[in-house]
């Protein structure tokens, strides 16, 4: 069986796509002005913009992974997402903090954004119909 026709990969895509809903319920529900705050306390220019590029990459990318359209941008934006957050929320003292590891989740989410990346949604997602309808334009053109 070739990599993006197994199941597996149907699975990781609304996993995650699930776990970043929960995430962006759970800073709207907790109040975006604590969440606000706390991107403020990083030392984040202009917080609520960048908090509520977070909420909404949160919602936008975990839709797109669970349908499994536009997924290899989708890939490449989670990882570009969470490397940004890992750098000015979770690193600031390395990988191994003094309190522990840091950021693993981050990294998680990092490398299933490039695997995403790499496989697109493989075949059951959005991404194959609209690939087969833009080659049957394509023929007709």
């Amino acid at each position: 069986m070739h990599a993006t026709a197994h199941p597996a990969l149907l699975i990781a895509r609304v996993v995650v796509g699930v776990l970043l809903i929960v995430h962006g319920v759970q800073k709207i529900t907790g109040g975006l002005t604590g969440f606000f705050g706390y991107v403020e306390s990083l030392g984040v220019p202009a917080p609520s913009f960048f908090g509520s590029l977070i909420v909404a990459g949160e919602f936008g990318l975990g839709l797109a992974l669970i349908l499994g359209v536009f997924t290899r941008l989708a890939g490449a934006l989670l990882a570009v997402m969470f490397l940004s957050i890992a750098l000015v929320a979770q690193w600031t003292e390395g990988l191994a903090a003094e309190t522990g590891i840091a950021g693993e989740l981050d990294v998680t989410y990092i490398l299933l954004g490039l695997v995403f990346l790499g496989t697109g949604a493989g075949k059951f997602g959005i991404d194959k119909v609209l690939a087969k309808r833009a080659g049957a334009l394509a023929r007709l053109a």
